[in-house]
């Protein structure tokens, strides 16, 4: 029987069979063989034997559907790949590097069907010795919001990390040809923020069910496509009057404020100039805001090793507040 799908869960991977066996474990012990819910893995050109690897789980796990694209057309490409591929009611993305803990998708799948969203969007924690599998349900919050409002609802909840997303399919594919892909990782974004702005709700941010990330996505990626490509896409969103000025304004010092410095000091640190953003361009992006000349622009002026030092630091100093607590 070929019974519609009321969840697609789309995994995204490039190059990394080994992190991807363990997310379709886990996702497959809390899918496999429940009505309601199918599994999509698009794989963008791997290089590292994936291909192989799948053709091998299939034989165990025939149920997974398995697509490998015919060249690499970055994450964008593979995220409107992902959406054309998927049969169900909703997309939920996953990330190939990711964990969903025990009962995630059965939270996720009750939270659709009860209040029949245009957009879920739960809580993610960086896997850690401290936060696993076992130790997440006492660590989740009570948080639990449901927007009529796109603009707030995008500006609360960020929508930034893919695993945590979850989609109106048919809502989703009314933008989908309005997405250019390239190298940077924003297509899902887009699409979440175009149909929060544009459909009908409700929106619901729902901390009380989270995901775990199964490494630290900090520094340099997350620079270019969780900070730049973030504040380019407001400004793209202001420029479509589909948000105020001043909400863009709140939303670039937030970030200057907070997460622009910190991934700055990471990159910095690390030495990754494929990633690294040149000042030019990040004055471009931020230098109409007071913050960036504070708290960003003398990161690039320091010698690398002392921001190496100095993110030592930082996370021996966090460290500490965290055993405190």
């Amino acid at each position: 029987m070929n019974k519609t799908p009321f969840l697609s869960i789309c995994i995204l991977t490039y190059n990394r069979k080994s992190t991807l066996r363990a997310a379709l474990d886990a996702i497959l012990a809390q899918v496999e063989g429940v009505d309601g819910y199918e599994v999509v893995v698009s794989d963008n050109d791997s290089q590292d034997g994936t291909e192989a690897f799948m053709t091998e789980y299939l034989l165990v796990h025939p149920s997974v559907r398995y697509y490998r694209n015919e060249s690499n057309v970055w994450v964008s490409g593979n995220v409107q790949k992902s959406i054309e591929r998927a049969r169900g009611e909703y997309v939920a993305f996953f990330s190939d590097d990711d964990i969903p803990p025990p009962g995630f998708f059965q939270a996720i799948s009750e939270r659709l069907h009860a209040r029949k969203p245009t957009i879920l969007y739960v809580d993610h924690k960086l896997m850690t010795d401290e936060v696993t599998c076992e130790s997440i349900a006492g660590l989740t919050s009570s948080f639990t919001k449901e927007y009529e409002e796109g603009a707030s609802y995008i500006y609360e909840a960020d929508l930034g990390f893919i695993s945590a997303l979850t989609l109106r399919r048919n809502e989703a594919l009314k933008f989908l040809y309005e997405i250019v892909p390239g190298e940077d990782c924003g297509a899902f974004l887009e699409i979440a923020f175009h149909m929060a702005l544009t459909c009908k709700g409700p929106f619901i941010y729902d901390k009380t069910i989270c995901v775990l990330a199964g490494r630290d996505e900090g520094g340099a990626p997350i620079l270019i496509a969780g900070c730049v490509n973030i504040a380019k896409l407001y400004k793209t969103l202001a420029a479509k009057h589909l948000i105020p000025q001043s909400l863009v304004d709140r939303f670039i010092t937030r970030q200057l404020l907070r997460s622009v410095p910190k991934n700055t000091l990471h990159t910095r640190s690390k030495g990754m100039p494929r990633w690294e953003c040149s000042v030019k361009e990040m004055t471009s992006c931020y230098g109409k805001y007071w913050p960036f000349y504070v708290l960003v622009l003398p990161i690039y002026l320091i010698p690398r090793w002392f921001c190496r030092w100095a993110y030592a630091l930082r996370n021996r100093l966090k460290g500490r507040l965290k055993s405190i607590r």
